[in-house]
C-alpha cells in the first residue's frame, strides 16, 4: 500500500495484485463498514502496529460526522480515551460512496486534511 500525502490530501493506492486480493477479502468480511474497512486496512498492511496511521473515530476530534478518519499521531492515554494528536484526514464522500469501493475501483483513494485544533 503506498501512501502519498500533498498539502490538502492523503491518497492511499494499491500497489500489487496480493494487496488487491487481500482489501477484497476485508471488504467481503466487512461488507459497507467502511470504519472497520479502513481499521482492518491498516491493520493488515502494517501500518497500524508501526506507528505510520491510526484509524480515529470523529469524537476523537469533536467532529460531527460519521465519515472514516485517520490520523498519523495519536495518543492513548491511562483512562481509555483517544486523542489525535496529528494530522487528521477524512473521507468527506462517506454519504454518497463507500471509499473502499473507489479504491478497489480505482487503485486509489483521496482522503482530505482536516481542519481541526488538536
Amino acid at each position: 500500500m503506498k501512501i502519498e500525502t500533498t498539502s490538502s490530501q492523503l491518497i492511499l493506492a494499491i500497489e500489487s495484485s496480493k494487496e488487491r486480493e487481500t482489501l477484497e477479502d476485508i471488504k467481503d468480511r466487512v461488507g459497507h463498514d467502511d470504519v472497520r474497512f479502513l481499521s482492518d486496512m491498516l491493520d493488515e498492511f502494517g501500518l497500524l502496529g508501526n506507528g505510520v496511521l491510526y484509524p480515529i473515530l470523529p469524537e476523537h476530534v469533536g467532529a460531527l460526522t460519521q465519515a472514516p478518519m485517520l490520523s498519523d499521531d495519536v495518543e492513548y492515554p491511562d483512562d481509555g480515551d483517544t486523542i489525535a494528536r496529528g494530522q487528521v484526514w477524512w473521507y468527506p464522500r462517506y454519504e454518497i460512496e463507500d471509499f473502499s469501493d473507489v479504491l478497489l475501483a480505482t487503485g486509489r483513494v483521496a482522503f482530505d486534511r482536516a481542519s481541526v485544533q488538536v
